[in-house]
């Protein structure tokens, strides 16, 4: 899947998400907020990829780039 559809994926879910996407989100985004690579500064965004964490964590085919989510 391209990054864009990936993008897509997830602003999707973060709007319309259902209840396994947001479990899955959820255990996503307490792995980041541990991270020291997850910034507040403006957004939450990873400074590794860029990506705004709350909709990347929301796309299925997303992967961190650390590995850090199983």
């Amino acid at each position: 899947m391209s990054k864009f559809k990936e993008i897509l994926t997830g602003w999707a879910n973060l709007v319309f998400g259902n209840k396994e996407i947001k479990k899955m989100a959820s255990e996503r985004m307490a792995v980041c907020a541990r991270c020291p690579h997850a910034s507040a500064k403006m957004y939450l965004h990873c400074d590794v990829c860029g990506c705004y964490i709350p909709a990347k964590a929301r796309s299925r085919e997303s992967d961190c780039p650390l590995n850090f989510w199983l």
